[in-house]
């Protein structure tokens, strides 16, 4: 159990991290966007749809693994869980919602401080 959740984590970062940069790449201003061609935009989107579907299907994983763990596992992290949620949920919502990207530079600190004391307890096994 332990071992899927913290399988499941990476996979969450590593996809909120490659849906964060292919948005960043395909936002361009109007006056850019104008000069592609049109299999460029296309490809663009086709990554962003890419990246978001990615980052969908690993964090319903992680969700799934999440819930399982309340049950099985100890409060300390059931909600160290809980609150990298909150913080993955804020990172894409200011991003794909309000087009703030930045908020994932922002967020990384405060990731990594919910991130890394979550993976103790699954380390301490």
């Amino acid at each position: 159990m332990l071992f899927l959740l913290a399988k499941r984590l990476a996979a969450v970062d590593d996809a909120l991290l490659s849906y964060n940069s292919v948005v960043k790449i395909s936002s361009r201003s109007e006056e850019e966007a104008a000069t592609l061609p049109e299999e460029e935009i296309a490809r663009l989107n086709s990554a962003v749809n890419s990246g978001q579907e990615k980052w969908m299907d690993a964090f319903q994983a992680f969700d799934g693994c999440r819930i399982l763990a309340e049950l099985v596992c100890g409060k300390e992290l059931v909600d160290a869980l809980y609150q990298l949620t909150v913080v993955m949920n804020k990172i894409v919502v200011e991003g794909a919602d309000k087009g703030n990207w930045e908020v994932y530079g922002n967020c990384a600190i405060e990731l990594g401080r919910k991130l890394y004391p979550s993976c103790e307890p699954i380390f301490r096994g």
